[in-house]
């Protein structure tokens, strides 16, 4: 239950006084509570939850925006921004938080209001909780345990998100996969501890060396990939010699010993209408080439040359 609140602006003196068209039932809190209990257990969705909380309301507080904040998810709906009175809340449920909330709107709140706003917060805590451990559980379905990157599972569903989009719009998207070099003497020189210790410090490295857009993942295994949306082949090959040359440059330790390490890495652009299993046969062809030209080495997609032995026209720069 909300244990806290902040108005921004101090309620005027006025009472909350609801003026209905003829013939209009007048909702009160009681109304909206049963019609608020009802809809709020229908989805598990926190950005839905919440619009139906406000819309809910509207008859009594008219139009709000709010913003969440918690461990779990940040979101906004409506607006903020422009609404200038604010009334947030700490959320606590059974002793645990759950989160803060901030509603807003373009006038002041009223004490009336903002009774009826805490009452009625009393329909959204419980669905609001129930969401936010659906979205931790699909969140943990989706990290890899080891790493805290995405896996395997999350990948799947971006990159065919990713490649729908690039063939619909015609938007620009590259494929990095890569793999760690001697990955199997490793783990038989050092142990699997030592290997678990070398892919978590590898997937720092990586995601040191990316953009904020640039999506990580492991497959599995020693295995990575990289998505790289609105990135040609000129900046996701600055991308993957950054990232090599990273790793390369870094030293590995566990328990006192360093470990040398490098990686291998395929790259590929998405081609017009091509298939995800296109663009990923492709890239694993690269990344076998890589391997086959002696490994520490970024490979170009149906070239299969090292790619510091290419001279490639750039298409663009590349930001990070």
């Amino acid at each position: 239950m909300p244990n806290s609140r902040s108005d921004s602006r101090k309620p005027a003196g006025t009472r909350l006084a609801l003026a209905p068209s003829p013939g209009t039932r007048t909702l009160n809190t009681e109304d909206l509570s049963l019609i608020l209990v009802r809809k709020l257990q229908t989805t598990l969705d926190t950005e839905q939850l919440l619009t139906w909380f406000l819309e809910g309301v509207a008859p009594l507080l008219g139009e709000l925006r709010c913003q969440f904040d918690s461990p779990q998810i940040k979101t906004s709906i409506g607006d903020v921004e422009k609404s200038r009175h604010s009334a947030s809340y700490n959320l606590t449920l059974e002793g645990n938080p759950i989160g803060q909330i901030e509603f807003r709107r373009a006038s002041r709140f009223t004490e009336e209001e903002l009774a009826a706003l805490e009452a009625l917060m009393g329909c959204l805590i419980y669905p609001l909780r129930n969401s936010l451990q659906y979205h931790e559980a699909i969140s943990a379905a989706m990290t890899d345990a080891l790493t805290g990157v995405a896996n395997k599972r999350s990948f799947d569903y971006q990159i065919h998100r990713e490649v729908a989009q690039a063939r619909r719009y015609g938007s620009v998207l590259s494929l990095l996969i890569f793999d760690v070099d001697f990955f199997k003497s490793i783990n038989d020189t050092y142990g699997h501890s030592a290997g678990d210790a070398v892919l978590k410090q590898l997937t720092t490295v990586v995601e040191d060396s990316c953009r904020d857009t640039d999506m990580v993942f492991r497959l599995g295994g020693e295995e990575f990939a990289l998505l790289l949306p609105k990135t040609g082949l000129a900046g996701a090959l600055t991308i993957s010699e950054r990232i090599r040359e990273a790793v390369a440059s870094t030293v590995f330790c566990y328990e006192g010993q360093k470990i040398n390490v490098s990686i291998s890495l395929g790259v590929a652009c998405h081609e017009g209408n091509e298939s995800r299993a296109s663009l990923m046969e492709r890239t694993d062809r690269a990344l076998y080439s890589a391997k086959h030209l002696g490994r520490n080495k970024s490979v170009l997609a149906d070239n299969y040359q090292d790619f510091r032995e290419q001279t490639i026209e750039a298409t663009g720069p590349v930001t990070f």
